[in-house]
């Protein structure tokens, strides 16, 4: 299974890249999950 966002982090800057074109990377659960997200809260 292939990671929903994908993270990059340069620095202070966090990019975050939504990764399911075939849902036309339409939001759910799995990418906007606390888990997901919370690793990035400065």
């Amino acid at each position: 299974m292939t990671e929903c966002v994908l993270k990059q982090i340069n620095g202070a800057i966090a990019t975050l890249t939504l990764n399911r074109p075939e849902k036309l990377n339409a939001l759910n659960y799995d990418v906007h999950r606390p888990a997901t997200l919370g690793q990035f809260q400065g």
